[in-house]
């Protein structure tokens, strides 16, 4: 809890909340497309690995 009570006396993070809140459309479409991205890369994964090496991609979730 102390560390919370710091966080208030650093200059630098209020410019970083600042430039979040600023940019947090762009942010929030970066990550989207990079979680679809990373599970349609984890499908293809599965798909190509399922036969050859099932027990390291049995399923898209240990293919990710």
């Amino acid at each position: 809890m102390r560390i919370f009570k710091l966080a208030r006396y650093m200059s630098g993070n209020s410019l970083i909340f600042e430039a979040v809140r600023e940019t947090r459309n762009e942010l929030f479409t970066a990550i989207s497309v990079a979680v679809v991205l990373w599970y349609l890369a984890s499908v293809a994964l599965y798909m190509a690995e399922r036969t050859a090496q099932p027990e390291g991609f049995g399923s898209i979730p240990r293919a990710m």
